[in-house]
C-alpha cells in the first residue's frame, strides 16, 4: 500500500502527494539593533583617533580620565560634562580627538647617566601628563647597582617597584609613565636624581577638522565610517563654540554620507534665542532624516565637582542616548524618554511664548521643556530633513531598527545567483527565502503591535539590466503609527452650578 507522505533527501525523490524535505530555516535577526551611542570630544587622557567601546561610566572614566588625577576638572576639559546624568542603554563608543592646532605634546623626561639616556614618557600627550612625579631611591634588596623607582599622582596614585635593574625598567607596565632607553645606558638614575632635562605635555588646540575628518584625513568621526563601528546615534561632546558651524556641517555629511543608519545629533549654540534657533536649522538639513536638533540647552548639577554647582551643558548628548534608549518603534517625546532626562534641572533659557514647541517641531527642532507635572521632557521630537520637512524621530529609529534587522537577513544572501524572473514574477530556489524572511520580520512586528502596515515588492524595482548586473532590489513600505502625540481632550463643563443651602 502506497503514502502520499513521505521523506525526501532531494528534489529529484520527490513524487506526487507532500513530500517532506528538510532545509535550513531562512536565518532570524529579530532584535538583531545595536544600541551603540558614538560620542567623539577632546578628552583629557585615553586612546586618540580610536574608537573605543567602553562598557559603562566608570569603565569611561578610567580609561579617560583615571581616578588617579584626582576630582575631574570640567573647565578644562568641558568633554567630560557629556557623562553627566547619562544612562547608557548598554556599552558605547568613545573617541577621543588628538588637536593639531598646537601641537598637543607629550611630556617626556631624560635621565643621563653612563653610556646612554632612560626618558620616562607619559602614556598620552596633555597637561594630565604633568602629574605624575618619579622618584629613585636606594634598592630594598642594598644592591647598589638596583633602584626603588616610586611613581606618584598627588595623594591619590602611588606606585613602587622595588629592586629595578638597568632591564627591567623598560618593562614595568605602569600605566601612566613608561620608561625606553636612548644608546646602551649601563647604569640607573642615582638615588633622588632628577631629570636633567624634561619637556612638559600641553593640551594643544583643536581645530574642526580634528572633529570631523576627512577623506585624506581619518580622524574623529570619520573613524565612524568603518564597516565594523555601527553605532545608532552619534554626537560631538561639547563642541567648542568656535567650532560649532564646521563640526556641524561635518556631522550633516555624515548622515548623508556614511551609507549608515545613524542619527546625528548637531552641537548646539550657546545662549541661543528662539527666533535665532529657529533660523539655524535651516542651515543643517540633510536628505536622509538622519539629523536631529534640541534647544534649549539644559542645566545639570555638575557631578563631578565636590560643590557640586549648577552648569549649562549641550542637550545633544542627553538626545543622543535617548533616541538610543528608547524602544525604537516608541517616540521618545512626552513620556517616552523622562526617565533619561532625570538629570535636568533647568533650562538655559525658558521661552514664554504658548506654541514655541510647534514653531521648533516645524523648524526640524526637538524642543526640550520643564512640564509642570513631568519634569523635564522632549516636547516633540523630529528630525530636521529638506526633503520631508517635520519629520517624526520615532520613523526614523524604527527604519534604522528595521533597517539593521533586515540586512542581517539580507548578508546571507551574498553572492548567491539572483534566480529572479521578472517576466513571470517568481522567484527560484536561491532567492525564494529572502522576501518571505523580511515578511516574516515585518508581519512579528506587527502583531506586536510596533507597525500598523507593511509592503513587500520584489520585482517593481528592480529592472532587467540592473538583474543582469547582479543587482536585485527588493522595495519595502513600513507604516508606522503616529507619533507625535497630539493630544485633543474635549471637556464639557456645566454652564450653572447650583450650590443647595
Amino acid at each position: 500500500m502506497s503514502t502520499l507522505v513521505r521523506n525526501i533527501t532531494a528534489l529529484a525523490s520527490a513524487g506526487f502527494g507532500i513530500n517532506t524535505l528538510d532545509v535550513a530555516p531562512p536565518p532570524s535577526a529579530a532584535g538583531a539593533v545595536n544600541r551603540y551611542v558614538a560620542i567623539v570630544g577632546d578628552f583629557p587622557w585615553g586612546p586618540k583617533n580610536v574608537a573605543t567601546l567602553c562598557t559603562s561610566p566608570a569603565n569611561f572614566e578610567a580609561t579617560f580620565y583615571p581616578t588617579a588625577f584626582g576630582a575631574r576638572d570640567t573647565t578644562t576639559f568641558t568633554a567630560m560634562r557629556a557623562l553627566i546624568g547619562k544612562s547608557f542603554p548598554g556599552p558605547f563608543y568613545v573617541l577621543g580627538i588628538a588637536p593639531t592646532s598646537v601641537a598637543a605634546v607629550t611630556r617626556a623626561d631624560t635621565y643621563t647617566v653612563t653610556g646612554g639616556t632612560y626618558i620616562a614618557t607619559a602614556a598620552y600627550p596633555g597637561t594630565l601628563g604633568n602629574a605624575p612625579t618619579i622618584t629613585f631611591a636606594a634598592a630594598t634588596d642594598a644592591d647598589a647597582t638596583h633602584r626603588n623607582i616610586t611613581i606618584a599622582i598627588g595623594t591619590t596614585y602611588t606606585i613602587t617597584y622595588v629592586n629595578v635593574t638597568t632591564t627591567t625598567i623598560l618593562t614595568l607596565g605602569n600605566a601612566y609613565i613608561t620608561f625606553t632607553a636612548g644608546s646602551s645606558p649601563s647604569v640607573l638614575p642615582a638615588a633622588a636624581a632628577a631629570a636633567g632635562a624634561t619637556v612638559a605635555g600641553t593640551n594643544g588646540t583643536a581645530l574642526a577638522a580634528d572633529y570631523v575628518g576627512s577623506s585624506s584625513s581619518n580622524v574623529g568621526i570619520r573613524k565612524f565610517f568603518a564597516s565594523n563601528v555601527n553605532p545608532v546615534t552619534l554626537f560631538v561632546a561639547e563642541c567648542p563654540s568656535a567650532l560649532i558651524a564646521t563640526v556641524n556641517t561635518g556631522l550633516v555629511a555624515f548622515a548623508q554620507g556614511s551609507g549608515k543608519d545613524c542619527l546625528a545629533v548637531l552641537s548646539s549654540v550657546a545662549s541661543q534665542t528662539l527666533a535665532t534657533a529657529l533660523t539655524y536649522a535651516a542651515s543643517y538639513r540633510d536628505t536622509g532624516s538622519r539629523v536631529a536638533m534640541i534647544w534649549p540647552r539644559p542645566k545639570v548639577v555638575n557631578s563631578y565637582d565636590s560643590t557640586f554647582p549648577t552648569i549649562t551643558v549641550d542637550g545633544n548628548a542627553f538626545l543622543a542616548v535617548a533616541a538610543a534608549a528608547v524602544d525604537p518603534w516608541r517616540p521618545v517625546t512626552g513620556v517616552g524618554a523622562k526617565a533619561y532626562l532625570r538629570a535636568i534641572v533647568d533650562l538655559e533659557t525658558n521661552d514664554s511664548a504658548d506654541g514655541y514647541l510647534d514653531l521648533l517641531s516645524a523648524a526640524g527642532i526637538t524642543g526640550l521643556c520643564m512640564e509642570s507635572t513631568l519634569g523635564p521632557i522632549f516636547g516633540q521630537g523630529v528630525v530636521n530633513n529638506v526633503t520631508s520637512g517635520q519629520t517624526d524621530l520615532a520613523r526614523t529609529t524604527f527604519r534604522t531598527y528595521a533597517n539593521v534587522n533586515i540586512q542581517a537577513l539580507s548578508v546571507q544572501y551574498l553572492g548567491v545567483p539572483l534566480d529572479v524572473d521578472l517576466t513571470g514574477q517568481t522567484l527560484g530556489e536561491n532567492t525564494r527565502g529572502l522576501p518571505g524572511s523580511i515578511r516574516a520580520f515585518l508581519q512579528n512586528e506587527k502583531d506586536l503591535g510596533h507597525i500598523s502596515a507593511y509592503v513587500v515588492d520584489e520585482f517593481g524595482s528592480t529592472s532587467s539590466v540592473d538583474l543582469a548586473a547582479g543587482k536585485w532590489t527588493i522595495a519595502i513600505a513600513v507604516t508606522t503609527y503616529a507619533g507625535l502625540n497630539i493630544l485633543i481632550l474635549a471637556t464639557q463643563i456645566g454652564t450653572t452650578v447650583v450650590i443647595p443651602s
